[in-house]
């Protein structure tokens, strides 16, 4: 579990590295997107969605427009 003072810090790192980013040219919210749609064809919507704490109709609506197909996968307990 991390201490407030270690999520202040987390926080400030991240905002260092999207400011880098930024300054780079590079944008931040196209190549999450980008990763994101990416991820959504190599596996099934709900294991990403519940893999990056995603709601799973988030990703299937991404899969969508990206135009995957994954519409015949049927999740299970594994946990067995």
């Amino acid at each position: 579990m991390l201490t407030i003072a270690q999520l202040h810090a987390a926080d400030g790192l991240e905002k260092i590295r999207t400011e880098l980013i930024r300054n780079l040219g590079i944008p931040g919210r196209a190549v999450r997107a980008a990763a994101l749609r990416q991820l959504v064809l190599q596996a099934p919507a709900p294991v990403i969605a519940q893999a990056l704490g995603f709601h799973d109709k988030t990703t299937t609506q991404v899969l969508t427009e990206a135009g995957g197909s994954w519409n015949r996968y049927a999740p299970s307990d594994h946990a067995q």
